[in-house]
């Protein structure tokens, strides 16, 4: 995040970090619900909307599981 002066900038995205006991645990009480808000407004934002994995067999599990929910997803 870029700062000038001490402070961050106005226009600087908001970031979370969420650490679970499991993927199953992450996925049901922080992915599947972040997905599920960000979903609708992402389609009608100018901004982009980025999921950043570690390793593209996290990237598979998220994929798989959108689409078992019925869900679209872009790459």
């Amino acid at each position: 995040m870029q700062q000038l002066g001490g402070e961050v900038k106005k226009s600087s995205p908001n970031v979370s970090l969420h650490i679970g006991a499991s993927p199953e645990a992450a996925w049901e009480n922080v992915v599947r619900p972040w997905f599920e808000t960000i979903g609708h407004a992402a389609l009608s934002n100018v901004q982009s909307t980025a999921v950043v994995t570690a390793s593209r067999s996290q990237a598979y599990f998220l994929r798989n599981r959108l689409f078992s929910d019925g869900r679209a997803v872009l790459e």
